[in-house]
């Protein structure tokens, strides 16, 4: 391909993986742009139950439950004082 792809892909969380390997699988050539190594916690990233579908249509619902996640029931935001 000489290096040339059709899509790029800036954000490799949830989201820019999903999109990134959804256009893959129809034969896009992509490239996923992370400016992280992902080699520290992501404090506040999760996802929400109804991910779940997703998770099995993209083929990573195996990987991602050996991850053993732990689940979250509900999520708490608080601003300012």
């Amino acid at each position: 391909t000489g290096g040339r792809v059709d899509v790029a892909v800036v954000g490799a969380g949830p989201a820019g993986s999903a999109t990134a390997r959804r256009l893959a699988g129809t034969g896009c050539r992509v490239v996923l742009v992370e400016r992280s190594a992902f080699d520290g916690p992501r404090v506040g990233e999760s996802l929400a139950p109804s991910v779940n579908q997703l998770l099995r249509d993209l083929g990573v619902w195996p990987r991602f439950a050996a991850l053993d996640p732990v689940p979250s029931y509900g999520t708490c935001g608080v601003w300012g004082s």
